[in-house]
């Protein structure tokens, strides 16, 4: 999935140089990768301040890093472009602040149930009672 064989075009709040790879890999499973050049360059420049830090740099973590920097793998069941993918992965953040809100404002933190549908199930009625009482 580190081959990448497309380039996505600017889109929403992709600003270029982000690279990507669709692989089906099952009857109806799916792999996208995307290498974002920005994010190698910002997760390289972190990883070089820690190593400036301690002095050295540790070779087998430096290659590692070089291998994976700045790329998200993401497994699906759906058939999609994989610019709608990348799409869809820069807009989750308007989901973690809904849950933020959900679960800091509003205090609705406690599930008080076991099984992960259990869970799934109570998390999405309090999810929809929160928007249901958002004024409009």
């Amino acid at each position: 999935m580190l081959q990448f064989n497309e380039v996505l075009p600017n889109a929403g709040d992709i600003k270029g140089g982000v690279f990507c790879r669709k692989e089906k890999i099952g009857e109806q499973l799916f792999l996208y990768s995307f290498l974002d050049l920005q994010r190698e360059q910002a997760e390289m420049a972190s990883f070089s301040g820690r190593a400036k830090k301690n002095g050295e740099v540790d070779e087998k973590k430096l290659m590692k890093k070089r291998l994976s920097s700045g790329t998200i793998v993401f497994e699906s069941n759906l058939d999609l472009p994989a610019a709608k993918v990348r799409l869809a992965f820069e807009d989750r953040w308007v989901l973690e602040l809904i849950f933020d809100r959900y679960k800091n404002d509003l205090d609705f933190d406690a599930t008080k149930v076991q099984s992960t549908s259990a869970v799934e199930g109570s998390e999405f009625v309090n999810f929809i009672s929160v928007l249901i009482t958002l004024p409009a």
